[in-house]
Order: C-alpha cells, then structure tokens, then sequence
C-alpha cells in the first residue's frame, strides 16, 4: 500500500512539475522586442513583435495582444492569434498596415502606451509599456518618432535580448525599423 501511495505522488508530482514547466517556460521566454507605432508615412502602419527565445516551438493559439492608453485603466484587445506556432529562436508579428501573423487595427499611440500579451488562459506572457505609461514593467521606455521604433537591446556577442523587466533600460530606438528580424 505504502508503494502504491509513494508511486502515486511521484506521478502526480512529476505531472504538475511537467505543466508547471510549460507555462514557466513560455512566460519567461517569449517577450516583446520590438514596437512601432506608426511610419514615417503614416500613423496607421504599426506593429508589435514578439521572440520566442527558447529552444522548443510554443503553440500560441488563442494567445491575445492587449492595449491601454498610457493612462487609461481598460485593457482592450486588439488581436488573438486563430492558430500559430512560434518556432524557437524566431518572431511572431502583430501588425496593422503592414505584413505580419496576425493583423489588427490601427490606434496605438506615439507618445505613449501599454502593451500586454496574454496565453490562451489570460496569463499575462510580457507587458511593455512607453512614453508616459502608467503600466509599464520598471519605467516605460522612451517614445519613438514617426518612422522609428522601440526595440529591446540585443547583445549579437551573446545572441541574448536583454530582459531585466525595466523597459526604460531593455529598450532603444531604432531609427529603422525590422519587423521580424534583428536590429
């Protein structure tokens, strides 16, 4: 009976370890890195990208990207992906009058603003917030101009996006923008 019992909360531990996992791995390894809101000629092309810096593809159905006002208190969702996979060490774009995954409607603003990714369960994956936000992860990362975007720092010596949970200090301007691609 006691062996029955042990092998039993070793199953149950080794399941919960294994589910745990999975939503640890896809919360700390798929982040923001890049946002433009709008181009040099127009303000509707905007998009948000998102990196997969794991070594296993994550299924990202149903997952949402959300939006705020830099002070608003609603979160409003702007798009959900039907059906994707994003492939290890690869992108993922949320775009509105411009190539992307998945396309929304323009209305993010240039001075300011919050960003939220949410899993198919609501779990907030990366928040990143700019300008004036008043939800930003650290302080919100400086805006960009018309044409520009905000781009997380990479580190090609490394290969590593820095990701400290400030966006003030995780992010730049890039005065070209690269959906889908490094700066």
């Amino acid at each position: 009976m006691k062996n029955k019992l042990f092998v039993l909360i070793v199953f149950m531990l080794a399941i919960t370890l294994l589910f745990a996992s999975k939503v640890f791995s896809a919360a700390k390894t798929v982040f923001v890195t890049e946002v433009q809101t709008g181009s040099a000629t127009s303000a509707s092309e905007e998009f948000v990208e998102i990196y997969n810096s794991g070594l296993a593809d994550i299924d990202i159905s149903g997952w949402s990207m959300y939006y705020k006002s830099a002070t608003g208190t609603t979160w409003t969702k702007k798009a959900t992906v039907v059906s994707g996979e994003i492939k290890a060490k690869d992108f993922w774009v949320f775009s509105a009058n411009l190539p992307g995954n998945t396309s929304y409607s323009s209305g993010l603003s240039g001075t300011g603003g919050n960003i939220q990714i949410r899993d198919k369960a609501g779990v907030i994956i990366d928040q990143f917030g700019w300008g004036n936000a008043n939800a930003s992860l650290g302080s919100p990362a400086s805006a960009s101009g018309g044409g520009q975007s905000m781009y997380r720092v990479y580190n090609f010596d490394s290969g590593l996006f820095q990701n400290t949970d400030n966006n003030f200090s995780d992010f730049d301007i890039a005065d070209i923008p690269t959906a889908a691609k490094l700066p």
